[in-house]
């Protein structure tokens, strides 16, 4: 019995090694290895080459544009006022109507298309419903306003990244296009008067136009050609600049009782004025926190347009606007000045010698260090 038993743990142990010995074989085990190496390369392979055909989602666009009118824009909608103003920057009047005004607009016979992107029919060349206006409007303010990837609102508006990123450059083209008279428009004498007492007022400076400053944007998607010539030493990256400067027309102050016909801007002495503004500004649209993502200057520059638009509409709203937009006065062909060529060059090199002027520099340099010595502040300070 004991013969026959260590007999067979012995044939159980000599087959056990075999068997180890065939699994451990280093051959056999190179050979697996490289099978498995040559799998997960082509996975990898397959994975990173980017597919030759478009892939197709099953997007649900109308269960989207009903979700968003059952939202914000029903009679009951699901969230009050006070979370659309705060997630859309605006009031949703105010919306409505930039919605209204893209989708009415005929003014130009073709229309350009940046207005039929927004004046499209609902559904699509297949027949399968497409994007409404206020899902194309709530991408462009959504990117301003939170400086989301243009695919971060895909699980709610069931927008792709490429249709997304074509909302936010049309929408900024027509928000351009449809406000700059009003919105960016010069100042006329009776603004320029006001700003000037307004300065006077809070800084002590007589004939004060404003500061000028300037705010560095990142410009992420630089091309490299450009890099260098978009690039300062103290950045280390490319950047925009941004100036805060307007032009404006002639006004008459005194100062310790010499006459001056041209406004100034201060550069240091009121810059925070510039830098709040800025601030402002950035808090209203998180997109001028982040780097610019376009390649395109002449993109970056409308949607830094449209964000100064949408704020000063904004602004006046709210009923915090300086002046309102004087249309009388504008639409009067005699307040705007018809010129030939030769008499606007002329025009501009006599306002440039006259900027330039070092003796009126300094004339209005020593007066207003005379003023700023004198003030009763400054009196009791001493």
């Amino acid at each position: 019995m004991s013969n026959s038993s260590s007999s067979d743990d012995f044939k159980f142990l000599n087959s056990t090694v075999m068997q180890m010995n065939t699994l451990f074989n280093p051959k056999i085990a190179s050979a697996i290895f490289d099978v498995c190496n040559e799998d997960e390369a082509d996975d990898v392979e397959s994975s990173s080459r980017v597919p030759r055909n478009r892939r197709v989602l099953s997007r649900d666009h109308a269960g989207a544009a009903v979700r968003l009118w059952n939202d914000y824009f029903s009679d009951a909608p699901t969230f009050p006022t006070d979370y659309f103003r705060r997630r859309f920057r605006m009031r949703k009047h105010m919306f409505l109507r930039i919605c209204q005004d893209m989708h009415n607009f005929s003014a130009i016979e073709p229309i350009p298309k940046h207005f039929l992107f927004f004046q499209k029919s609902e559904t699509d060349c297949t027949g399968r419903v497409g994007f409404n206006i206020f899902q194309k409007c709530t991408s462009a303010i959504r990117q301003l306003a939170y400086a989301s990837n243009a695919d971060q609102l895909d699980e709610y508006l069931h927008m792709g990244r490429a249709t997304s990123t074509e909302c936010l450059h049309n929408f900024c083209k027509c928000v351009y296009y449809l406000y700059n008279t009003e919105y960016l428009r010069r100042p006329t004498t009776q603004d320029v008067q006001r700003l000037v007492s307004k300065h006077e007022e809070i800084h002590g400076f007589p004939g004060m136009l404003g500061s000028i400053d300037c705010m560095h944007w990142g410009w992420r998607n630089c091309p490299v050609a450009w890099q260098r010539q978009y690039t300062r030493s103290d950045k280390g990256h490319p950047t925009i600049m941004l100036e805060d400067v307007t032009s404006a027309p002639e006004l008459q102050y005194t100062i310790n009782n010499e006459e001056f016909t041209k406004g100034y801007y201060l550069a240091d002495a009121a810059r925070k004025d510039v830098e709040r503004a800025f601030g402002v500004l950035q808090g209203r649209w998180a997109i001028l926190k982040q780097d610019a993502r376009p390649h395109s200057v002449n993109k970056i520059k409308r949607m830094m347009y449209a964000c100064v638009i949408l704020y000063n509409m904004i602004v006046q709203d709210n009923g915090n606007a300086i002046s309102d937009l004087e249309e009388d006065y504008l639409s009067d062909p005699t307040n705007m000045p018809r010129r030939t060529w030769d008499e606007r060059v002329a025009t501009q090199m006599r306002v440039v010698g006259e900027i330039r002027d070092r003796r009126t520099h300094h004339r209005l340099r020593n007066a207003l260090v005379d003023h700023v010595w004198h003030l009763p502040e400054n009196y009791r300070q001493r």
